[in-house]
């Protein structure tokens, strides 16, 4: 990720007792909605969105989940994520019919269509690094959850640019 991204992105985490895909979706654009990032309508368009293109990612150490949706719902950019307490099912990118088991979530509220096509190359290279993974599925604490993965991001920052 490069500077002005990791510079203009806000990072929320938090802990979701979520049952379904809907809850969680709802549960971290309602954390979007509270802090500024998204405007009333992204909830919704989200929700929308991974009716039609679902987002679950199956990965080496459990599934995951990059729900989004369009630029013109987002105020400011951000990551929200969330850490399911149990996984929930969600559709499979690529694959509609198939499913996934969910344990981590990254909502993504980007408005530059390139910062997002980054930011989902580099959130692929955290998905591949089982121990990090491990160590946020078990993250309690909301500060915990974003300092992981922002220390993650800020090291890749630091290898590509040396």
């Amino acid at each position: 990720m490069n500077n002005e991204i990791a510079e203009q992105t806000g990072f929320i985490g938090t802990t979701l007792e979520a049952k379904t895909k809907e809850a969680a979706i709802s549960a971290l654009a309602g954390l979007f909605l509270e802090n500024g990032f998204v405007k009333d309508s992204y909830p919704g368009a989200v929700l929308a969105r991974e009716q039609t293109f679902p987002t679950g990612l199956p990965t080496e150490t459990f599934g995951v989940a990059i729900p989004h949706t369009d630029s013109v719902h987002v105020i400011r950019p951000g990551v929200a994520i969330g850490v399911l307490k149990e996984p929930i099912e969600f559709g499979m990118m690529g694959y509609p019919g198939e499913a996934v088991q969910v344990k981590l979530l990254f909502m993504l509220a980007i408005k530059d269509s390139n910062m997002q096509i980054q930011l989902l190359q580099d959130l692929v290279g955290l998905f591949s690094e089982a121990p990090l993974m491990n160590q946020l599925i078990v993250c309690t604490e909301s500060e915990r959850i974003v300092e992981l993965v922002q220390s993650y991001l800020q090291e890749l920052k630091e290898a590509i640019n040396s």
